[in-house]
């Protein structure tokens, strides 16, 4: 699994071998990535 595999492309067969909870985190994580909201901005300075 790539090390960035929260926010990373992944192939269908590595999607399929994730857990219902990575998946879940992944979500989340791609969310923050395309919607920041304004904590996560002051979490990157």
């Amino acid at each position: 699994m790539p090390n960035d595999w929260l926010t990373a492309e992944l192939t269908p067969a590595q999607s399929r071998s994730l857990s219902a909870e990575q998946k879940q985190q992944r979500r989340k994580a791609r969310d923050r990535l395309f919607h920041p909201t304004p904590y996560d901005k002051l979490d990157a300075k």
